[in-house]
């Protein structure tokens, strides 16, 4: 907060997919500047390699998934994908979700035709259950949408964080409030308000706003 009382604006850089020594030279340069974090794009593959590379070579600065497609994986896969993240950055993932657009989710990555905030709701519901349950035991979910019976999965390990951060973003940049979601700390707009289509990732994000019930 600024002595006027205004939120103070905190700046994220971009790592995209490259040679392991590039990636790191960027995590580095972004921590060294004093950047909140960086955040890895979903164009053709999953942002999560990427941040990877970042988490292990940085201490301090957040990483986060900036955005990865909501329907082109299992809820499940992104669920312990977050986990083990958040292992990786020592806690400092934040899980960036968005819906993209039907010619993106079926037309490219061949999912089933979805009603994009229905299944963000599911979708966020499912990613809380088997985050929170991972590690006792998982307990079936039945969706619309995702339905797992993994009462037979061995326990993984405890996850270093029970609940991890999310930011939620739809094609047309309202899918958070219009679906009544709701992330843990603070909902962090990844992308920049620009003419871009939504999934073109800003060099810069724009500042923290709190969140609201």
């Amino acid at each position: 907060m600024t002595a006027s009382g205004k939120q103070e604006r905190r700046y994220w850089g971009t790592v995209m997919p490259a040679h392991a020594d590039i990636i790191t030279a960027m995590a580095k340069q972004a921590e060294e500047q004093g950047l909140e974090g960086v955040f890895a794009p979903q164009v053709w593959g999953p942002p999560f390699t990427a941040l990877a590379v970042a988490a292990a070579a940085t201490k301090e600065i957040k990483i986060a998934s900036g955005i990865a497609i909501a329907a082109a994986r299992s809820p499940f896969e992104t669920a312990v994908t977050a986990l083990d993240l958040d292992r990786i950055s020592d806690g400092r993932f934040i899980l960036g979700l968005g819906t993209s657009v039907a010619a993106i989710t079926t037309g490219m990555f061949g999912a089933p035709e979805i009603k994009p905030l229905a299944h963000m709701r599911e979708t966020i519901a499912a990613i809380k259950h088997i985050i929170s349950g991972a590690s006792k035991g998982l307990e079936p979910f039945e969706g619309q949408y995702f339905s797992s019976y993994a009462t037979s999965l061995a326990p993984m390990g405890p996850p270093l964080r029970e609940t991890i951060p999310r930011a939620e973003r739809g094609s047309g940049g309202a899918t958070a409030s219009g679906a009544g979601i709701t992330s843990s700390g603070q909902r962090r707009s990844l992308f920049s308000s620009g003419t871009g289509p939504p999934e073109t990732p800003a060099r810069i994000s724009r500042e923290a706003a709190p969140c609201r019930s």
